[in-house]
């Protein structure tokens, strides 16, 4: 370990984390834009002058883009654990 104080084999969990963290994030915020978009797309009304203030899209795709990013999160924290301790059982 030439005098440093932290060893690159202690670094590995540390760096995998923030990885597993980071394609989490992302992943995360692509499902809120799409899910976001989706109810955007389902749900809108056509925009006229009479409906286009407050727009009604944009809290259709804030409630879609939480529902999205939540989704991931929970799936994130509750499925890919048992699915891990699933699959190291069967192997």
């Amino acid at each position: 370990s030439a005098g440093y104080p932290i060893s690159v084999t202690s670094l590995k969990p540390l760096i995998h984390r923030v990885i597993d963290a980071l394609v989490t994030i992302a992943v995360g915020v692509s499902a809120a834009y799409a899910v976001g978009a989706l109810f955007v797309w389902l749900w809108a009304p056509t925009p006229t002058p009479e409906n286009s203030s407050p727009p009604p899209e944009a809290f259709l795709f804030l409630f879609g883009a939480l529902i999205g990013f939540f989704a991931v999160l929970l799936a994130r924290r509750l499925l890919v654990p048992i699915w891990l301790r699933r699959r190291h059982r069967l192997g």
